[in-house]
């Protein structure tokens, strides 16, 4: 694939190029479906707040790429969050697998011009056997299920997008991969998720990087305005946010970095990230030395955000599990919003929230909530006095007294 390189002004150049890329017809693959209404290269679920548009046609070379996009019932309409929505090709994931020194990419592994050293790139479709669509109840999800079995391998991968919430700014959509190893030799396995940023009209929108704990209020670096990688994560980098302004104004996009620290279990922490040129990660399937390009809102080029788990030696039966979500809001979460809760009268002192052996206490007066790290409210109710609520061992995040709290149950 050859790309015009220049300044991106108005989608320019590089642009252009993205336009004249068409989804090739490959030999069908026996990939066999489940709860799918149609098979297409432009799949969509949707909560009716945020979009997921996958590939799921086993006869594109795009199988298994994804995009995504605001849904028709957001306060900001079809807003694109990855390019292309609602058609996918130019976002995807790559499985780096040291035993059999493969990048697998799910996604048109032809296209990808430039591999790792030492590395041979084939495309996932290949090695695909199931799409499994959940399309009713209030979670909706696509699984791709893949059996990677070159040169020795013998992993099986589960990429899983899923949507949450029940409004604009607490609905999340969310991605997860997962690699077993099923051979008896150990394998060293990688995790690389490209995602081509872009926002309305624009596609090279500022990136910053945003600190949002312990205050629960934004507070943001200057724009990216160059490639970098950031190595290792800081924890102050919460979410990237990107907007189509400078400063950011109005509706913008999170992607969940670091979020509530490294014991949180929201989000994974991805062992670094690019801010990196669209150009060069498409069709570098693992890393590669970045060379500073502009990458700013206004002059720069086509960007995108990269996360990296650097590879993890698997025995027989181990997995790995990363997972993390995006949003398209104005708040960075539904439970951080004061609307959230209303309190009655005086408060008979400060409410309180007290972590006990297999649950919590609520003490205090007024509304309170407690969600599941995935969003899901387990508990909304009035609160008078004192009030015991059981839970299992995890993380959770309780909504009480206009205040939020993270708690580990044990």
């Amino acid at each position: 694939m050859i790309f015009i390189v220049g300044l991106e002004t108005g989608l320019s150049g590089i642009a252009s190029e993205k336009e004249t890329h068409h989804t090739e017809r490959v030999q069908m693959f026996p990939v066999t479906y489940s709860g799918c209404s149609y098979v297409g290269t432009d799949y969509t679920i949707t909560n009716g707040y945020m979009e997921w548009n996958l590939n799921i046609d086993n006869t594109s070379s795009d199988f298994g790429t994804y995009t995504a996009r605001t849904g028709s019932m957001h306060t900001d309409p079809h807003v694109t969050i990855l390019y292309g929505a609602p058609s996918a090709w130019s976002s995807y994931t790559t499985v780096h697998v040291e035993g059999s020194n493969t990048d697998y990419v799910f996604g048109d592994g032809s296209a990808v011009d430039y591999p790792y050293p030492g590395f041979t790139i084939v495309s996932g479709l290949s090695y695909a056997q199931q799409v499994i669509c959940q399309e009713s109840g209030p979670i909706k999800s696509v699984t791709f299920v893949y059996n990677l079995n070159r040169g020795g391998d013998d992993l099986t991968v589960r990429e899983i997008f899923w949507i949450t919430g029940s409004n604009p700014d607490d609905s999340r959509l969310w991605h997860k991969t997962i690699v077993k190893n099923n051979a008896f030799m150990p394998n060293s396995i990688g995790i690389r998720w490209q995602y081509d940023t872009h926002l309305r009209g624009t596609d090279h929108p500022a990136h910053y990087q945003c600190d949002y704990y312990p205050a629960f209020s934004m507070s943001c670096g200057p724009m990216v305005t160059n490639e970098i990688e950031v190595n290792p994560v800081p924890d102050n980098f919460d979410y990237l946010r990107t907007s189509d302004t400078d400063p950011p104004t109005g509706l913008y996009h999170i992607f969940a970095v670091y979020e509530g620290g490294p014991d949180s279990g929201i989000v994974t922490i991805p062992d670094f990230v690019y801010h990196a040129y669209w150009v060069d990660a498409y069709n570098n399937p693992w890393t590669w030395g970045l060379s500073g390009t502009n990458i700013s809102l206004g002059s720069g080029s086509d960007n995108a955000f990269l996360y990296f788990w650097l590879p993890v030696n698997l025995t027989y039966g181990d997995s790995i599990v990363y997972y993390h979500y995006i949003g398209a809001t104005r708040t960075p979460a539904g439970w951080d919003d004061p609307t959230d809760v209303s309190e009655k009268g005086d408060l008979a002192g400060s409410p309180a929230v007290k972590v006990v052996r297999g649950g919590v206490v609520l003490v205090g007066s007024g509304v309170a909530s407690v969600y599941a790290v995935d969003g899901r409210v387990l508990f909304r109710g009035e609160v008078e006095g004192r009030l015991y609520r059981s839970l299992k061992p995890g993380v959770y995040v309780v909504r009480f007294g206009d205040r939020t709290y993270r708690i580990t149950v044990r």
